[in-house]
């Protein structure tokens, strides 16, 4: 059966009587969205909390317990918890005001890169995006971002060609937010996309950017990337750019020649290879 979905923040939660909830590895995430539930969910609701003992949801009980909850271990098997708390009797109103971080980014003129907790390379500049950033001055457009984040490889670019129309996807709701936050606050064109992968988006790019995750949850997943190497072909122009930045370890080179041409490193260094591709 499929359980409906909350949507952040803008959800009506007073009618809602059980969340059920996959417990996040950042708690700065699991700090804003308990504050979330709490302003809004009933003095009866139940909140169930679920994960594996490596999340930290081992930590979960007293976390909670500091915030007002009350919380009861339900069960516990095949190394994983789950919880049952109830909210705070008189939980403070939810800001997400006070959740935003900001951080200038010199490649882009000084703009500002606005992201929520739990968001990819939160409050900073991840190393290996820094890596791609000069290869972003004359990106050809339209262009797509695969995995979006804050929207920093978009940010960049645009803040070297400010009509170059740029599209975002991400499967973080979160990052999809925070994309729009920085969109909005730059005033770049960037439209984005909630999914997971490409396989359902539709349209033609003169490029695709990325700094592609390689994880779901806490567990390791090539597939992601084959999935999107898989619809660069589909999605590009004919000599369309793919460019991306990958950590040195991954076996990019062999991927990207099955599906791409021309394929060229154009950096090596710190951990981290950029990769040019066409199609």
């Amino acid at each position: 059966m499929a359980l409906p979905g909350l949507r952040f923040p803008e959800a009506e939660l007073s009618a809602v009587s059980r969340v059920i909830w996959s417990w996040p590895k950042a708690k700065a995430e699991a700090d804003m969205l308990l504050a979330w539930l709490a302003a809004g969910l009933s003095a009866d609701a139940e909140l169930w909390l679920l994960g594996p003992n490596k999340s930290g949801i081992k930590s979960a009980p007293r976390f909670l317990e500091q915030r007002g909850w009350t919380v009861r271990k339900v069960g516990s098997a095949r190394h994983c918890l789950l919880l049952r708390a109830s909210p705070p009797a008189q939980p403070a109103p939810f800001d997400l005001n006070r959740y935003w971080a900001r951080v200038e980014v010199p490649e882009a003129a000084d703009r500002e890169l606005w992201s929520l907790p739990g968001v990819f390379s939160h409050s900073r500049i991840d190393k290996g995006s820094r890596c791609l950033l000069p290869f972003l001055r004359d990106l050809p457009g339209p262009a797509l971002d695969f995995g979006s984040g804050a929207g920093l490889l978009a940010l960049t670019a645009a803040a070297h060609q400010p009509t170059l129309a740029m599209t975002g996807v991400d499967h973080d709701w979160l990052a999809v937010l925070s994309s729009r936050r920085t969109a909005e606050q730059s005033g770049m064109t960037l439209e984005v996309h909630w999914m997971d992968g490409l396989t359902a988006l539709q349209g033609q790019w003169a490029a695709l950017v990325t700094n592609p995750p390689f994880h779901t949850g806490l567990a390791t997943d090539y597939e992601i990337t084959r999935r999107m190497l898989a619809d660069s072909r589909r999605l590009l122009q004919p000599g369309g750019l793919w460019l991306g930045v990958v950590n040195d370890h991954l076996p990019y080179q062999d991927w990207l020649n099955e599906h791409l041409q021309q394929v060229t490193c154009l950096h090596h260094g710190g951990g981290f290879r950029v990769w040019q591709g066409r199609v």
